[in-house]
């Protein structure tokens, strides 16, 4: 069992907060390229307890983040899911985001985490719009999007970046 109070449990995960003790399992998902290519790039390993210590700020900051993902089965820390606050032209959006390590990827894990996110914003947090950015090229987190009744709004042009993402969107 985890050492943190969980959020949520699913058939196959349980869904808790980061903490400083996540750092190994965290470096090999956040340092693998092939899980990162859509994303921010990759982290250099001494960067994650930075990382995990802004997570736990966000916790306090805004009542929610991104949460471990724990397998019941093993108590092993496979990733992250939750709620971010992100700011769209000029507009602060509640996003939801998932990573898991390659290893786990194409078993419907993402999509398990993913929905018992969906559903403590919309019901828990009371949250009327929830949002996704996702690079048009990343089909299978198009797909968890799709699975948690988003809809591919429209293309978003973010800075620094040389092509738009997707915004998906699922109102409450």
């Amino acid at each position: 069992m985890s050492r943190n109070p969980s959020l949520a449990r699913t058939e196959r995960l349980i869904l808790r907060r980061l903490n400083p003790g996540d750092r190994e399992a965290l470096r090999d998902v956040l340092g693998d390229p092939v899980v990162m290519r859509y994303s921010m790039g990759t982290l250099r390993p001494e960067t994650v307890p930075a990382w995990i210590d802004e997570r736990v700020a966000e916790y306090a900051r805004w009542g929610f983040g991104l949460w471990g993902l724990e397998l019941i089965e093993g108590s092993r820390l496979i990733g992250y899911c939750g709620l971010t606050v992100i700011e769209i032209e000029e507009s602060s959006e509640v996003e939801i985001g998932y990573r898991l390590a390659r290893a786990h990827w194409g078993q419907g894990l993402a999509s398990e985490a993913a929905s018992a996110v969906r559903d403590y914003a919309l019901g828990d947090l009371g949250v009327r719009r929830l949002v996704a950015l996702i690079d048009p090229a990343n089909r299978a987190s198009s797909r968890v999007a799709r699975k948690l009744g988003m809809r591919d709004a429209r293309p978003v042009m973010l800075p620094g970046y040389d092509h738009p993402d997707r915004l998906y969107v699922l109102k409450a």
